[in-house]
């Protein structure tokens, strides 16, 4: 490509309002690295020159001379690449974790129709950042089903202090979305990939829920039920299974093992409220809303303790089990090491 001085004066300065100081100055360096490649020394020099005068006319600009002066004024955790490479990356990882009202949303994966979590989360983010940000979530939720402690990442430059960041998401992020902690982590950390456990929340309400609480809860028929029975079911789903029999067929992305480590799996009853508290290492499709359905199925009589045993021994799904909605489940936290 037969670069100009003014041409690259121009790049620099375009790249200038879209970009913060040190992405530019990086960007400078590769430039310059790729015009000495192409023999025109020149234009490299212009693209040294330039990024102090057209990237920070206020003149606190730290003189840029080599990939190892560029370094020391970037945040130490930054990772500066060989500039020569096409492919270089200067990028911090972050972890964050959000909470949401999924009432409105259609689920937490993107969406071609934009109304997901991810979405709205990585649209708020690419307005801050002027750029494209993906983000990688713990796993997905179901449309209706909420988040106390979502877990996800995304690479990109923040200068700033975290809570800068959080307040400039809020800024933007619809109410019904909460990020709740934003801190930098290895680039080994990945949301989904580095996840041992999660441990989800449903809820149950006997009766007519309060208008307030209606949007988070499994409002039943307000008759009593057997929550020893209950409990006593949940007792045999504890341990390594295979639990093929309580998750839904998903034709997209299933997961290709069962078996699956549930190491907490109790019902709780405070008036009205009964709140089943699942915990694994791991879990199928729709598999705890199938939990809940066959719970509440033992606590009006309908199935017995022991055919919750039987119907997860025949690792056949049946319409015995019923999956319950999932405006009563909430992934409440993620576990990594």
């Amino acid at each position: 490509v037969p670069w100009k001085r003014h041409s690259c004066r121009f790049i620099l300065h375009q790249a200038a309002r879209f970009v913060c100081p040190v992405e530019a100055t990086l960007l400078s360096l590769y430039f310059s690295q790729f015009c000495t490649e192409q023999s025109d020394k020149s234009v490299a020099s212009t693209f040294f020159n330039s990024a102090a005068k057209s990237l920070r006319p206020s003149g606190k600009c730290t003189k840029i001379t080599s990939p190892a002066s560029c370094k020391k004024i970037l945040h130490p955790n930054f990772t500066l690449h060989n500039p020569a490479k096409a492919d270089t990356v200067l990028a911090m990882r972050w972890k964050c974790i959000c909470a949401y009202d999924g009432t409105d949303f259609g689920g937490w994966q993107r969406q071609p129709h934009g109304d997901a979590v991810q979405n709205h989360i990585e649209a708020s983010l690419c307005n801050i950042f002027a750029s494209t940000v993906q983000i990688h979530g713990s796993g997905r939720t179901d449309a209706g089903v909420h988040a106390n402690g979502q877990c996800f990442h995304f690479d990109a430059d923040w200068k700033h202090p975290p809570e800068k960041l959080i307040r400039a998401l809020h800024a933007q992020l619809p109410t019904t979305i909460q990020i709740k902690s934003i801190q930098p982590v290895s680039d080994e950390f990945h949301a989904r990939f580095s996840v041992t456990g999660k441990r989800y929340i449903f809820h149950y309400y006997l009766g007519r829920a309060e208008p307030r609480d209606d949007r988070y809860v499994w409002a039943c028929r307000d008759i009593p039920l057997d929550l020893e029975a209950m409990n006593q079911a949940a007792q045999r789903l504890i341990g390594q299974h295979d639990f093929t029999a309580y998750s839904a067929s998903h034709t997209k992305n299933n997961d290709p093992n069962p078996v699956k480590t549930v190491s907490r799996l109790d019902i709780t009853q405070h008036g009205q409220l009964l709140t089943l508290t699942a915990e694994g290492t791991g879990f199928l499709y729709k598999m705890v809303r199938s939990f809940a359905g066959a719970f509440y199925a033992v606590g009006r009589g309908r199935l017995s303790p022991a055919d919750i045993s039987e119907i997860l021994a025949s690792k056949q799904r049946t319409h015995r089990i019923v999956t319950a909605p999932g405006i009563g489940l909430s992934l409440d936290h993620v576990f990594y090491q």
